[in-house]
Formats: C-alpha cells, structure tokens, sequence
C-alpha cells in the first residue's frame, strides 16, 4: 500500500500526518495500517517511520470539515512503540501546531497575508483551535525567528487559541465538583490533588507528596522505581475516585462517563528556584512509561487554567490577578508560557480561552509504503 503523507514538528513533538480518508475505513484494517507504518510493535520502531520516542511516535489525522466555522477536523493518535496499541483518548496540542501547515499544503485551506487563521475541530475532545499560521502569497512561511524551549534554532510563530477548553473530557472543569480532592493509599497515607479538565484531564500533585523535590530531570525519575509505582497507584487511585462519584449520582446512567487509566494524566508541581525569575511554577508530566521531556501543550493549558482557580494545588504557587493571566511553566526543557482569559463570579470561573505559541516545520512530504503483511519479531 502507498500512502501520501508529511512528517511535520509541532512545537516540541513530531507527527505523521495523513488524510484521513486516505487509510481504511474498517477499524481492525485501519489499526493495522497505523501500526505498520510507524514500525509497532518494536522498541525502534526499525521497520517504520516511527521515532522511538513518545514525543515522535504520534499520528495526525487531518481532513476537511462540513461544520459550521470549522476549517479542517484533526485527531491525534498516540502509537505504541513496543505495545500495538493506539491511544486517541488525548488530543495533542503541540501536534495542532502543524495542522494549518498540513492543511494548507494539502489544499484543504486558502492563505490570507499576513497570516491565515484557522479553524480546528479536535475530534479528541469536541473542542475547537483557531490555529494563527504566518503565510503569503498562497504558502505558508516556513521560517521565521521564534524560539520554543525543547526546540533547536528558530521558526515562524503559530498561536493557538483553545476556545472554551473546559470540560474536554468529563464536561467539567471540576470532575470532583472541588478545586482539592483528597485519596488514601493503602497504607492509610492521604494526598490531596486537584483533578482539573480543562483541554484535557489532569491531576496535579504536588511533588514532595510523592517523595521527590519536583526539580530532578526526566532520567532521574525514570530510574526511581520507587516513584514511578507510586504514580502509578495515585493514577489508579484518582480514577477510581472519580469513578466512585460518578456511581453514586442518583437516578443518572454514568456508565458512559467513567473513565480508564488512559484518560488520565498526572503532573507534580514544585516552586521555582530561588534564582529563577522566568518561571512561576515547575512541573513535570507523568506519564505511564516514562517523563515527559519537556511539557505537553494541553498539560499547560490544564495547568494554566487550575492556576486562576482559587482553592486549587496550582492556585497556590501564582495566585492570578485580573484576567488575562499569563503563566510561566518551568518544564525539563525550558519553560513555556500561556495565556488565561477568565471570567469570575464570587467562586465561579468560566474559562473564555487559553492561548498559546509554538512553531512548526514541515520535515517532509512523500510517500510511505506499508506492507501487506503483518507481525514483528
């Protein structure tokens, strides 16, 4: 099979995108496609264009779109590397970066000068992204002179403003209907954390309550067995909460609504460095194989979001002013700043937007060639 695609960087990750319409309709067929055109199931991905690598092992969906105000529709999939397994349950917001570019390129949107705005329905979440690409005369720019941290050398600037982010997930802001929830391990200790659905879902700790200082890098806590079980107990415990309250509403089917380990994400929070200015907040993400080497752009926008929320862990290291807030996220590779525009009645927030800036570049355009056979050794 030959299938035309793009290798594109979005912000600090790296996808394949596809036209949608271009891979099989039957699901069995279609997963079988993704996975042999990324080389999974096999730690090097060696037989596919994979990139071994969480940030680098993930597909862009991308077709036209016949909604209202909608441009193009986008999912993202993230592809096991050594699993044969494909997670859509979060949408990748640093992989919209390279939507527009995708999209125009590919002839699913005309450019306007100085730069085009676009449209984007996440088919993760139901939620929308106007995606601000640099273009002229018909092309998108392809260089330019922003900086992101995680990222070598400079390109053109790509704003993306997440439209009313609330809710993405559970059709809360609030899952626990709290800014701070607590869980008891089995050993009788209590942690509390602040479950915040907002772009996507997140619990956030905070990182001395899970036994580290929150500063320590990716590979360090990699090799904490200790740590790592111990994220892996509070995730199960987080959703077995929620889960737990969602049951128990009465007269109210919540089957549909319970969630598994793959919706949730987990962040630890820690204060800044005496000494470091540029940053508000410190934060890792927790993923279930390994860190996060630098930080998922719908993590900051969850983050960002829980810190105009009074009462909540991340309220408490940048307390917001008037809106907008502008916070800045110290992550392994650098940091990363947002934008909040909110709007607060007495103990009521609403979460207009959260905006953000990446850059983009396309690697390649081309053609891969999948295999009609199955099975890795």
């Amino acid at each position: 099979m030959e299938l035309s695609c793009s290798i594109i960087r979005g912000g600090t990750s790296k996808g394949i995108f596809v036209q949608d319409g271009d891979l099989a309709i039957d699901p069995i067929v279609r997963k079988q496609q993704i996975l042999q055109l990324f080389g999974s199931p096999h730690g090097r991905q060696i037989d596919g264009l994979g990139g071994a690598d969480p940030l680098t092992s993930k597909l862009a969906l991308v077709c036209p779109s016949s909604r209202p105000g909608i441009n193009v529709e986008y999912e993202s999939i993230e592809v096991g590397i050594s699993e044969g397994t494909l997670n859509n349950s979060i949408m990748c917001g640093n992989l919209a970066a390279g939507v527009g570019y995708f999209a125009i390129t590919e002839g699913m949107v005309n450019t306007t000068s100085p730069e085009t705005a676009i449209a984007i329905y996440s088919r993760n979440n139901g939620k929308t992204i106007i995606a601000s690409i640099p273009s002229a005369h018909g092309i998108p720019d392809l260089y330019g002179s922003y900086t992101i941290h995680g990222v070598p050398g400079s390109g053109p600037e790509v704003r993306l403003n997440f439209i009313d982010p609330a809710g993405a997930v559970t059709g809360k802001l609030l899952p626990m209907d709290e800014p701070l929830s607590v869980i008891t391990l089995s050993d009788g200790q209590r942690l509390s954390y602040s479950l915040i659905d907002s772009g996507t879902l997140y619990a956030f700790f905070m990182a001395e309550d899970l036994g580290i200082t929150g500063h320590e890098t990716p590979a360090e806590l990699d090799c904490n067995m200790t740590f790592k079980a111990c994220a892996d107990v509070v995730r199960d415990r987080v959703v077995e909460a929620f889960n737990e309250k969602e049951r128990d509403q009465p007269g109210v089917d919540s089957s549909s609504r319970l969630l598994n380990k793959k919706d949730l994400k987990i962040a630890v929070l820690a204060a800044p460095d005496a000494k470091d200015t540029e940053a508000d907040i410190v934060a890792k993400v927790i993923n279930p194989f390994n860190v996060h080497k630098a930080f998922a752009v719908s993590g900051a926008i969850c983050l960002s979001t829980a810190t105009v929320i009074p009462e909540t862990i991340a309220h408490n290291f940048c307390p917001s002013g008037p809106s907008p807030a502008r916070i800045r996220i110290r992550h392994p590779s650098g940091t990363m700043c947002t934008t909040v525009d909110f709007e607060q009645k007495l103990k009521e927030i609403r979460i207009s937007s959260a905006s953000v800036s990446r850059t983009a570049r396309i690697l390649m355009r081309g053609t891969a060639f999948i295999p009609d056979h199955s099975g890795y050794s």
